[in-house]
């Protein structure tokens, strides 16, 4: 299964009536989930929307998803499921959809598509069996029929093998997909309840770190939750340390400001992804909201420039609830006119355009998280993009 599953676009409308839009790929970690809430201004009990954009080779739960309201938090939860199926496990998933809708009891809801998700090892698979008579020779090849055991091979040939296989598919309840036969056998599980709103994890960077050694070309991954407190087991500081290895390398799994990245898995410096993590846990929300608006503004390519940036956040103003053009032009209207005449004027005006030049004029930048300016009124910082950009894995080569 493809590791992204669906891509949703969550959506809410703020007090002018304009609607927030954002998309994200499912599955999401806790920390790109809690962005893209951020992104469309979510405060705790608001409403917001989420629709299924696309389906990633997943187009046959269309059906199941398309009607009702969403959780975020369940859908999510039905991708990370998916992603981490093997094709066995997906092929029973599909068979337990195949039997729940023989049952005819209405429609499939997102929590059954998690109960089924989360019991597709309650189950028994046959890949080579596609119909009753590739069902019955399997059954009868592999002593499932004590009854015609140790007959000749010549007469095991004249077998009604399709007789066979109906008759085993009837009493066990099983059903034929495309890929194989499928048949419960064992009670099925049920998903837990989980919360509306995602919660914040311990960690401010999650690292998958791996390393190619000589004497063992597959060592396995390791995740590593940062910032470390100097609470680095034994494993992390072989995997850093180890002389044997040819190449180290990390890739990032999740991030306090997602945003970052990319710069952490082009990194090569441990020492300063872990400082990062270190500032990253010293943000408060309003904090993060501002340091990822000027991220955003900025478009930072090296961790030093992000550290940076965390240490002048004092030189910026957010203004979250500016999210348009539109919204600009109406609060410089409220700040020289009464509210009744702001609202009049604005009536008869082309607020993108007049939001559009008051944003020129304070050297202001739109972001995904609001408006976002220097307290000096002064040009926002470019920073440039370096020649010769590391891979997109992070990597230390060992010389």
């Amino acid at each position: 299964m493809a590791e992204k599953v669906f891509q949703v676009c969550l959506a809410k409308t703020n007090d002018a009536g304009e609607t927030l839009y954002t998309e994200l790929d499912l599955p999401a970690r806790p920390w790109a989930l809690l962005d893209a809430l951020d992104k469309v201004r979510h405060q705790d009990g608001d409403d917001f929307s989420l629709e299924i954009e696309t389906y990633y080779d997943c187009e046959e739960l269309e059906p199941y998803l398309s009607a009702d309201p969403l959780s975020l938090m369940e859908l999510n939860d039905l991708a990370a499921r998916l992603s981490e199926m093997s094709d066995t496990q997906r092929i029973a998933f599909q068979g337990l959809l195949c039997m729940d809708e023989a049952k005819g009891k209405g429609a499939i809801s997102l929590q059954r598509l998690r109960d089924l998700a989360a019991s597709v090892d309650c189950c028994h698979v046959v890949r080579e069996a596609r119909n009753p008579s590739q069902l019955g020779r399997f059954y009868a090849e592999n002593g499932f029929v004590p009854e015609i055991e140790n007959l000749p091979d010549s007469v095991f040939e004249l077998l009604d093998f399709e007789l066979i296989g109906r008759r085993c598919q009837q009493g066990e309840g099983g059903v034929f997909t495309d890929s194989g036969y499928v048949v419960q056998n064992s009670d099925l599980n049920t998903a837990p309840e989980l919360n509306e709103i995602p919660q914040a994890p311990q960690y401010t960077v999650l690292l998958e770190l791996s390393r190619i050694t000589d004497y063992a070309p597959d060592v396995p991954p390791l995740r590593v939750e940062m910032p470390l407190h100097r609470r680095a087991s034994m494993e992390i500081l072989k995997v850093l340390n180890d002389p044997y290895s040819v190449e180290r390398r990390w890739r990032c799994l999740d991030c306090k400001t997602p945003e970052l990245a990319g710069l952490i898995e082009n990194s090569s410096d441990f020492s300063a992804v872990e400082a990062l993590a270190s500032e990253l846990e010293k943000l408060n929300h309003s904090e993060l909201a501002l340091y990822r608006a000027v991220l955003s503004a900025t478009s930072c390519t090296e961790i030093s420039q992000a550290l940076e940036l965390r240490n002048q956040l004092d030189q910026y103003i957010l203004a979250p609830e500016i999210s348009t053009p539109e919204d600009q032009a109406r609060a410089e209207l409220t700040l020289i006119l009464p509210k009744s005449d702001a609202q009049a004027v604005a009536s008869h005006l082309n607020l993108y355009a007049y939001g559009r030049e008051m944003m020129e004029k304070n050297n202001s930048v739109q972001t995904d998280y609001g408006l976002i300016r220097r307290k000096d009124g002064g040009q926002m910082p470019v920073i440039q993009k370096k020649q010769n950009e590391a891979p997109v894995w992070g990597g230390m080569e060992m010389t």
